[in-house]
């Protein structure tokens, strides 16, 4: 890890004592926290006011990217997550964000609510030295690919006829992404999306399990949508082959999916007990990554993004209570970490769906 570098927490505050860094840096490829619209002392800047909070976010990118080494043109992606108070709102933001950084690909994710009152908006940053951006599209599906030294971002989204299910929906996507070379061999993290009307009467594992381009259908996010829908995913392929593993029975509460290309080890979890709360099944995950990163010879140190999903209620309580569980795992500098309110996932007793990626 004597490529690592950490980017202090010190751009803006949370109403709750962070274990986490503004940026962390390892070799070529570079990862934010979610940029938030907040002041030094936690407080929301310009409440409620979509436009004014992506020109503060906009800015404060300005500020953090820099200082991990990185100059504007290497943002190869924006994780964009945002609420509306009215409809165009979000389009007329990620507008102004796509402007200020035209180089990136700009990933939209609708949130229902912020965890602050008056939040409307947050950015996660992905950087990459020699990031080139390219797109195409076909007849059912679109995407955007950033190639850069180590990693392939893609954003592909389908939306689909109004007699598809949500399987051959992510056929048709499997089928774009090879379409562009890039292959369930190579996947070394992934995240689905999908608005409710299509996943409504799906089955938790059959409709999705047989895809080699998902791991863990349970914690697929279900998003407001309109008509017959839209199915999405946020995907990252390595330049080395990637060995694929699963931890726990799906009979079970609880499962880990690994992926590992031997630099990077991305492990995502569920603990789908419809008993648990937030906090408990939060507490169970991390508590079955910690020792899945033991099993691998690492451990929390090694982390530079955890990424967290989690259905709960507009409130800091909600996000202050897993996310004291999540920090509790790391000692400062701690990664980059995000956690974002979402309407639903996909396995109705599952709350919490938690990413993490460590590097050897």
């Amino acid at each position: 890890m004597s490529r690592r570098l950490y980017v202090p927490f010190d751009v803006f505050a949370m109403q709750e004592d962070v274990s986490v860094s503004t940026l962390v840096r390892d070799g070529s490829l570079g990862w934010t926290c979610g940029q938030c619209p907040l002041d030094r002392e936690g407080h929301v800047v310009a409440p409620n006011d979509l436009m004014a909070q992506a020109r503060f976010v906009c800015d404060m990118l300005e500020s953090v990217v820099p200082r991990g080494g990185f100059d504007q043109a290497e943002i190869g992606k924006l994780n964009v997550y945002f609420a509306e108070n009215a409809p165009g709102d979000g389009a007329a933001a990620l507008a102004v964000i796509r402007d200020r950084n035209p180089q990136a690909l700009v990933l939209p994710i609708r949130v229902p609510h912020f965890y602050y009152d008056g939040m409307m908006i947050e950015v996660d940053v992905f950087a990459a030295t020699g990031a080139q951006r390219r797109h195409a599209s076909s007849a059912s599906s679109a995407i955007e690919v950033v190639d850069a030294d180590d990693v392939t971002w893609a954003f592909v989204q389908a939306r689909p006829e109004k007699d598809q299910t949500l399987a051959e929906a992510v056929t048709d996507i499997e089928a774009t992404l090879r379409s562009e070379n890039l292959y369930a061999h190579n996947l070394i993290s992934d995240q689905w999306f999908a608005t409710r009307f299509l996943a409504g009467s799906a089955d938790t594992v059959p409709a999705t399990g047989g895809s080699a381009f998902i791991s863990l259908a349970e914690g697929m996010v279900l998003c407001e949508g309109q008509a017959h829908g839209l199915v999405a995913a946020e995907l990252a392929f390595s330049r080395r082959d990637v060995s694929v593993g699963e931890a726990g029975d799906r009979s079970r509460e609880g499962r880990l999916y690994v992926r590992d290309d031997g630099v990077q080890r991305v492990v995502t979890g569920i603990h789908a007990d419809p008993q648990g709360d937030l906090v408990s099944q939060t507490s169970a995950i991390m508590s079955r990554i910690s020792e899945d990163l033991e099993s691998a010879g690492m451990s929390f140190a090694n982390v530079v993004k955890l990424t967290a999903h989690y259905v709960g209620g507009a409130s800091a309580e909600e996000l202050h209570g897993n996310m004291k569980v999540r920090h509790g795992h790391y000692r400062k500098p701690g990664p980059a970490s995000t956690g974002l309110p979402v309407a639903s996932l996909l396995d109705k007793d599952c709350r919490i769906a938690i990413a993490v990626m460590a590097v050897r």
